[in-house]
């Protein structure tokens, strides 16, 4: 993902730094990606190894993230604290043109 972020400023050295931080543990392949759709229109990518070997406790898991969420929510009437709960990969579904999206069922 990238952000940007400007606070202007009254000052003759205006610059802009640019940092890119590639983080290796944060990225799936793409090979035999799939999305599973769990609540909404918010789908996680599921790889083909959790596919072939785990994927009941991978949507376990990912349950139970939604359903803390949603409780942390209702406790604290605040949204964004809430959300920290939620694993970072989740995507809308209009996001994923060309992959696969199922339900769990599927």
């Amino acid at each position: 993902s990238l952000s940007s972020t400007w606070f202007g400023w009254i000052r003759d050295d205006h610059r802009v730094t640019i940092k890119i931080k590639y983080d290796p543990d944060h990225f799936f392949f793409k090979d035999g990606l799939v999305f599973v759709r769990l609540q909404g229109a918010l789908c996680y990518p599921v790889p083909k190894e959790v596919r072939e070997k785990g994927l009941t406790l991978w949507l376990d898991g990912l349950r139970t993230a939604l359903t803390s969420r949603k409780a942390l929510e209702q406790i604290t009437g605040d949204y964004y604290p809430a959300r920290h709960l939620l694993p970072r990969a989740f995507f809308h579904r209009t996001r994923l043109k060309g992959f696969p999206v199922y339900t769990p069922e599927e």
